[in-house]
């Protein structure tokens, strides 16, 4: 690996590790058969303030754009710090994404962030772009290198903060981090560096979102391996090596809060590495999508169901199930006082629960056979084009933004975070969504699978 260091700065705080180099390197490994426990100093001031509604917000209050996939380190897809259309929407501009000339047709990226007036995406093609925000214009373009045996690199996110655009570039063991002005390379990770330990062991495609928090980049890979990097030289502060049976892979962004890192299942200590609390949930109830915390709980997906765990001790506080031929998809989202999801069904059906403590155990109290839908939802609403078979949706001001989507056509709708109300529709005749919306400064970005990236504004 590029820039890496034997000695970690945080290593030098703790004791009785085992070091390892690679992309599992420069690092400490955790010893997680003694359980873990959080240390002292692992709370940080990371996203403590609260929103004018109440709401903790998420992310420090500097923060500004839409730089992690999730929108911020609790994966809550809600951007409080601007508002979006509430009515009909027009298209400010639109562009197509550039291309691998050997690959062809331009696909859309998988993700979208903003920060500082840049977009920045990925294609199918492995490139990544900087796009100016005010008239679509490209800043600068980044064809990343092919894997030896790859067609191409499967780029599926990335995330902008402080200067760096951090790119899981698919490839077996490589996170690459560039200039978000140029695009030149910062630093790369590679887990063929001389010294790996067990190099098989992390030799597997990085697919994961990262979270940027205080410095330090988290992310996960296909084998369930975590990292935590340094955002500014890529050197290992730990990693944690999931190597249990039924693990998943993480394809997901990881959630942090308050010293705390987050599975879909498990809690580590962000300084460590160290297991704080798992749910040791046997394989069948496996639990998936990006974990997201809202009020003093995470939520996370099953397949057919929404589970709330206790953010401290992962005690599971309600669990909301669907029939067996109803499937969830997609990741909760956390605004507004509710928690929005929704089943995958023809037509799809999203839900908005109120994350109300007291009425949760007021339901769980009542005797079997009332079911949630209708003890708890403050409403749910159905009837989008397409089904939402992969539920993506982000909040702002009051109106939840839902992307649905058919074979070859995109819809994006606008939707009344308190009631469910439809605001409005927007629809692609060229191809479906590939990305979720995000909302930054009144403006809704999205980009299509067939490589084109939209900015919509309010007529």
């Amino acid at each position: 690996m590029k820039n890496c260091q034997k000695t970690s700065r945080r290593r030098l705080l703790k004791v009785g590790v085992t070091a390892v180099c690679g992309l599992a390197g420069c690092t400490s490994l955790t010893d997680r058969e003694n359980g873990g426990s959080r240390s002292q100093d692992a709370t940080r001031n990371t996203e403590s303030t609260s929103t004018s509604s109440g709401q903790i917000r998420d992310g420090p209050p500097e923060m500004s754009g839409w730089p992690l996939d999730q929108y911020g380190p609790r994966n809550t897809c809600y951007n409080p710090t601007t508002s979006g259309p509430s009515g009909p929407v027009k298209e400010a501009w639109s562009t197509t994404l550039a291309t691998r000339q050997s690959i062809g047709q331009p696909r859309g990226g998988e993700t979208v962030v903003v920060q500082d007036g840049t977009l920045y995406t990925t294609n199918g093609g492995g490139i990544v772009q900087a796009i100016d925000t005010g008239d679509g214009s490209e800043v600068w373009s980044r064809t990343i290198a092919l894997q030896s045996g790859n067609k191409r690199p499967t780029i599926r996110s990335l995330a902008v903060m402080d200067g760096r655009v951090f790119v899981p570039t698919g490839a077996r063991g490589s996170l690459l981090t560039l200039d978000a002005n140029t695009g030149e390379t910062l630093w790369e990770t590679d887990s063929t560096d001389e010294g790996v330990e067990n190099p098989q062991r992390y030799d597997t495609p990085v697919k994961g979102s990262p979270t940027v928090v205080d410095g330090t980049v988290y992310v996960g890979d296909n084998r369930y391996n975590i990292y935590a990097l340094d955002a500014a030289t890529g050197e290992r502060i730990w990693v944690y090596t999931g190597i249990e049976p039924n693990r998943r892979k993480i394809n997901y962004q990881l959630a942090v809060h308050e010293g705390l890192v987050y599975t879909a299942r498990q809690a580590l200590d962000a300084e460590t590495g160290e297991i704080v609390w798992d749910t040791e949930l046997p394989p069948e109830n496996s639990l998936g999508g990006d974990p997201t915390i809202h009020g003093d709980d995470l939520w996370a997906l099953r397949t057919y169901a929404l589970r709330q765990l206790d953010l401290k001790t992962g005690e599971q506080r309600s669990y909301h199930g669907y029939e067996t031929d109803v499937r969830t998809s997609g990741s909760p989202v956390a605004g507004e006082g509710h928690i929005y999801f929704a089943s995958k069904t023809r037509k799809g059906t999203v839900y908005a629960l109120p994350n109300d403590p007291e009425k949760i155990s007021a339901y769980l109290e009542q005797p079997a056979g009332r079911t949630w839908q209708k003890a708890l939802a403050a409403w749910q609403t159905s009837s989008f084009q397409g089904g939402v078979a992969q539920f993506q949706a982000s909040i702002a001001d009051g109106v939840l933004y839902i992307r649905s989507s058919l074979k070859d056509r995109g819809y994006l709708y606008g939707v009344d975070a308190a009631t469910g109300q439809r605001l409005f529709e927007f629809e692609t005749s060229v191809s479906s969504f590939s990305s979720a919306p995000i909302i930054v400064d009144g403006t809704i970005y999205i980009s299509t699978h067939d490589g084109k990236l939209f900015a919509l504004s309010e007529k």
